[in-house]
């Protein structure tokens, strides 16, 4: 018995401290969804290096990769994997293209309405957009010394298919996103991490090519 109890409270304090890992809860009324939408709004494009860590719920280990991330208003993301070389995801115009290993997946989300609310819910990760977070999910605010995190948990069904919630991390500075962790369904965890921040930077449109 005592075993066990030492268990669930060693349990109940990891749950605590990982709550408090992403500091005090905060109103976002108070300062932060004002400065977010100032800086969406400012921020034509973003060029920047990137980190993707992939941690499989069915395997042991993580995959680790890096490349370029590009952003360009309205929409645009192209996230362009150094190894293997040539992997990407583009989101442009509508459409979700996926290289992985040489093959090729796009997907329209005029025609596939779960494609599209991904699409917008990843697209508000980089503009800021609070007033989409809030309308389709459930939110939660904090602030740490040196960044705000939004956790996100889609309330639509087509959503939930694929993400169960997401982490958002800006970082107060600059109120760009610093890391953007998708938690999905099946249990895997994917978490992006940027640093080497261009903001407003000339971007080739050829990147969002389709």
């Amino acid at each position: 018995m005592k075993t066990f109890l030492t268990t669930i409270i060693v349990a109940l304090l990891g749950h605590c401290l990982a709550a408090q890992d992403y500091g005090v809860r905060i109103d976002p009324k108070s300062g932060f969804e004002a400065r977010l939408t100032a800086s969406g709004a400012a921020t034509r494009s973003i060029v920047c290096r990137m980190k993707m860590v992939r941690r499989s719920a069915m395997l042991s280990g993580t995959v680790e990769t890096e490349g370029t991330f590009y952003y360009s208003r309205p929409g645009r993301i192209c996230m362009l994997f150094d190894h293997p070389k040539g992997d990407l995801l583009l989101i442009s115009n509508g459409t979700i293209k996926s290289v992985t290993g040489g093959h090729t997946t796009v997907a329209s989300s005029a025609r596939n309405p779960a494609i599209r609310q991904v699409n917008d819910m990843i697209t508000s990760c980089m503009t800021g957009n609070v007033s989409f977070w809030e309308k389709s999910s459930t939110t939660e605010y904090y602030e740490d010394a040196t960044a705000y995190t939004v956790v996100i948990t889609p309330t639509a069904q087509r959503v939930q298919r694929y993400i169960s919630r997401m982490v958002l991390r800006f970082d107060k500075a600059d109120m760009t996103l610093d890391t953007l962790t998708m938690h999905e369904k099946n249990g895997d965890l994917t978490t992006y991490t940027y640093h080497g921040k261009q903001v407003n930077a000339e971007i080739d449109p050829s990147v969002f090519d389709l």
